[in-house]
């Protein structure tokens, strides 16, 4: 006798698909794309740090440092969506048929537990449980076949017609009369509500946003001088720093040091050609370090997440040892597991053919 749980084998190929057709591996406050300019190192005093150097020249070591972690991180995640993006193509043309032979496979299984259900008589409770049972399969099915979609739909109008008489009967009416407040509790409720939520709102930290605004306006001003087309009689160095001035504008609007950092050395490069530029200042320093940190941060996640993402379940990352497995790898496991799948639908096809036999899988659940 099958395990219910074996037809959640494929939910993790599913998964893949689902991805695969939306195109959509996005998680919170993930990064933009890398700036196609790439940062560059700034000189330091010395070749080698030492105890003795100044908190400016501290600060230029890490800058130079996070530099080069940001680009080999940004060549990680690049080298993980081009991986991302050979499973896909393997999995449309090797998996995706199989699926579709699997849905087949899924909707005549529901189809010979249907027949026996009706055939026979079931309490409320089982029909409840064969309804749990037979929908998630369904759903799996109705990714790629009609029939299974429609079948689905009436199981889960079936299911709400279930939920709706039970939730009429003087029991459960009964039950949620007991459930509603009086209005002392509810006054005491609606209390400590509005004490969490004062606590939530007076334990952040307003000052240090505030702070920060304040800081990244300061810095536009700072670079606004550097790159005002007004002040600068060349024509050609005039159009370069109108674009400039346009770049250095929209990323105040979205508080964007890390391309305000890009700007920076763009407009250091041009005055660089001109015959002038300017040097970092410690503070300025702080800032950038601080936001190419916070970006060095969102690329790991955003990484991290794609992995995650691309096993579609928790078991299977860490049974991979929680990181990216071969793409040939992944591909012929997801083929394993939907040939595991269909030949054991297939069995219990065969063998599910009275109450008792039906009545026993339900037990599993």
């Amino acid at each position: 006798m099958m395990n219910g749980g074996n037809l959640n084998l494929t939910r993790f190929v599913l998964r893949q698909f689902e991805i695969l057709m939306n195109n959509n591996l996005d998680i919170t406050d993930e990064p933009e794309n890398y700036p196609v300019n790439k940062l560059q190192l700034i000189g330091v005093l010395k070749k080698k740090a030492s105890k003795n150097d100044s908190p400016l020249e501290k600060e230029m070591r890490r800058f130079n440092k996070l530099v080069k972690e940001l680009e080999e991180q940004e060549t990680e995640n690049k080298r993980q969506e081009t991986e991302d993006q050979s499973y896909q193509d393997l999995f449309l043309k090797k998996v995706h048929p199989m699926l579709v032979e699997l849905a087949h496979t899924q909707l005549a299984f529901i189809d010979k537990l249907e027949a026996v259900f009706y055939a026979n008589k079931f309490s409320k409770s089982q029909e409840q449980f064969f309804l749990a049972f037979a929908i998630p399969v369904l759903q799996d099915a109705g990714h790629y076949l009609d029939a299974a979609r429609e079948k689905m739909n009436n199981y889960v109008n079936w299911q709400q017609t279930l939920v709706s008489k039970q939730d009429k009967s003087p029991a459960n009416l009964h039950d949620r009369e007991a459930d509603v407040l009086t209005p002392e509790e509810e006054e005491a409720a609606w209390e400590q509500w509005e004490q969490i939520q004062d606590y939530s709102t007076r334990s952040k930290p307003p000052a240090i946003d505030e702070l920060e605004k304040k800081s990244v306006s300061e810095l536009y001003k700072e670079l606004a001088k550097m790159i005002h087309p007004d002040l600068e009689q060349d024509a050609t160095l005039r159009h370069s720093k109108e674009q400039l001035m346009k770049e250095l504008t929209a990323a105040k609007e979205k508080e964007d040091v890390h391309a305000m950092l890009i700007i920076r050395q763009k407009a250091d490069e041009i005055n660089k050609n001109a015959g002038s530029s300017q040097s970092y200042t410690l503070q300025l320093l702080k800032m950038y370090n601080s936001s190419m940190k916070k970006k060095l941060e969102l690329l790991k996640r955003s990484l991290q997440q794609k992995i995650f993402q691309s096993f579609g379940s928790k078991e299977s990352f860490y049974a991979h040892g929680r990181k990216s497995a071969n793409v040939e790898v992944r591909i012929k496991s997801d083929i394993i597991q939907i040939k595991e799948l269909q030949q054991n639908l297939q069995a219990n096809t065969r063998v599910i053919n009275t109450a008792a036999d039906l009545k026993e899988l339900l037990k599993q659940l």
